[in-house]
């Protein structure tokens, strides 16, 4: 929905202002999308571990406590509805956003998978508070999102 509106319907506002509009329209709408992914859990560490402080500052989910897959054993599956999903393998997502903070392109194509799940509990208020934090990557702490290697 983001890149729709960003590209498509809102050109006519010019690209400070439809960027900086876009997110707002999307957590006013607080729509879930319904999906299902299927994830393979983290195997060893390509290159250096992190360091300490940023394992504790960005947490990851454990990816082997979602209900394992029918149809491959090694995967799980993490369904939703989502409010957001997003996919990265390198920490920025924009000029100034960490929605993935310990993804490294160094990771032999493993990447990160970023989910917040669209639940009662989620409000407007609660969007935006979650995009605020996006900017220094604090959000990945916060029990509404997960983010799984």
């Amino acid at each position: 929905d983001h890149d729709y509106i960003t590209e498509n319907s809102w050109r006519f506002l010019g690209p400070l202002l439809k960027v900086a509009l876009a997110p707002l329209y999307i957590i006013a709408q607080r729509r879930g999308y319904a999906g299902t992914v299927e994830i393979e859990p983290e195997g060893p560490e390509h290159g250096p571990p992190d360091p300490v402080w940023k394992r504790q500052a960005y947490p990851y989910a454990d990816a082997t406590a979602l209900p394992p897959s029918e149809r491959d054993p090694s995967l799980h599956t993490l369904e939703g509805p989502f409010w957001c999903f997003a996919v990265g393998n390198c920490p920025e997502g924009g000029s100034s956003s960490l929605p993935v903070p310990r993804a490294r392109m160094a990771d032999g194509g493993r990447a990160d998978v970023l989910v917040c799940r669209h639940t009662p509990q989620l409000t407007r208020w609660r969007c935006l508070q979650l995009f605020l934090k996006m900017e220094k990557g604090e959000h990945v702490a916060q029990p509404d999102v997960a983010v799984y290697k």
